[in-house]
């Protein structure tokens, strides 16, 4: 039997540090918005959606230009709405055959997983959560050109569109310090075997 886990967590959370972690041990990673952005370049059909909802300074030269749908989407909760009624679907979809399609241990990265609702799909579901000055200090390190301001509303927006999940379904990892300690707790919260 496959071992599914899934591996959620606020912007800044880690979560990607521990998917990381887990592949070192062999597990396979889907990353959830990796394989959203190559599903909006590639899907003719969403490009048209997101042109229509959003006009066309969401396209350049034929691609979506993920800079400016984002500047767009994360301007509020209803809008971030719009766009992940025209994604969330087809990615669901895709995200559900690469489970179905691997061997071995499958780490699904991907913050929205509560979001969605498709706890069932897993075995095991780790949500990795560190405080919001730990989580904005990691995102400025990284920011490129947002600003701690754009960062903030981003992180603040996240947190209007989805609760973290409840306890007990979910096992709780504090990513507060080292990656030696998140790498012992996650190794010790996880089985890789079924």
């Amino acid at each position: 039997m496959s071992v599914k886990i899934a591996l959620a967590g606020y912007m800044g959370s880690g979560k990607s540090t521990a998917a990381g972690i887990l592949a070192a041990e062999g597990a396979h990673i889907i990353d959830a918005d990796r394989e959203a952005k190559l599903l909006m370049q590639s899907d003719p059909e969403i490009k048209k959606k997101l042109n229509e909802i959003f006009g066309e300074q969401v396209l350049k030269n034929g691609s979506i230009a993920f800079d400016r749908l984002g500047s767009i989407v994360f301007g509020s909760v209803d809008e971030l709405r719009k766009l992940n009624a025209v994604v969330h679907p087809p990615l669901l979809e895709r995200l559900g055959s690469l489970m179905r399609d691997r061997s071995g241990p499958v780490v699904m990265d991907a913050a929205l997983i509560p979001l969605w609702h498709i706890e069932g799909w897993f075995d095991q579901r780790i949500w990795i959560f560190a405080s919001f000055d730990v989580r904005l200090k990691r995102l400025l390190a990284k920011a490129g050109e947002l600003t701690e301001e754009v960062i903030r509303e981003r992180m603040l927006l996240q947190e209007k569109l989805f609760q973290s999940p409840p306890e007990g379904i979910w096992r709780y990892i504090s990513n507060e310090s080292s990656i030696e300690a998140l790498r012992s707790e996650v190794l010790a919260s996880t089985r890789l075997s079924g």
